[in-house]
């Protein structure tokens, strides 16, 4: 069985879900919304392998999971490219070496497995802790992306001082 988050929708359409193995050499794979920009699920190959095929994660069946987890392997991502298509959109391939967290931040691939770990461990600020801030567009006045991941680690811990007074 693979791991899941609970509290994301992981029957999302095929087309918005990716495999991204995020190190090469290593036997480990998450399952990306780009709806939401975080993930679905992960875990080894063979676990990711059966989510891939079975009717309750991507519902490829077993020689689709198959095909699918093989381009995983070779371009770090289940995304296909059409070679028709005049416009490529290469999201997870290896040269992606960061990818957006649910708009609050950039997430180096070498911490997504890392953080997909923390997340299930229910340690999310050690998973924000993962997380760089945007960088600032100095041409928008207006832009806050690069304080949304400050913001997003203020609201925790406000909860968790919520928390921590409901149990005194």
């Amino acid at each position: 069985m693979v791991p899941e988050l609970r509290g994301f929708e992981s029957r999302q359409s095929p087309v918005t879900r990716a495999v991204i193995k995020p190190i090469a050499d290593q036997d480990r794979y998450v399952v990306w919304s780009t709806v939401v920009d975080s993930f679905l699920a992960g875990g080894t190959r063979d676990q990711v392998q059966a989510y891939v095929a079975s009717p309750s994660g991507m519902n490829r069946g077993a020689d689709g999971a198959a095909e699918l987890m093989a381009r995983v392997d070779e371009f770090g991502t289940s995304i296909k490219q059409d070679p028709d298509c005049d416009y490529q959109w290469k999201f997870g391939e290896w040269s992606d070496t960061s990818f957006v967290y649910e708009q609050i931040g950039s997430l180096p691939r070498a911490h997504m497995y890392p953080m997909f770990c923390h997340l299930l461990e229910g340690r999310e600020r050690a998973a924000l802790d993962l997380l760089e801030a945007f960088e600032p567009d100095p041409n928008d006045p207006d832009d806050d992306m690069h304080l949304r991941l400050q913001r997003a680690k203020d609201r925790l811990g406000e909860q968790e001082e919520v928390n921590a007074d409901a149990q005194t």
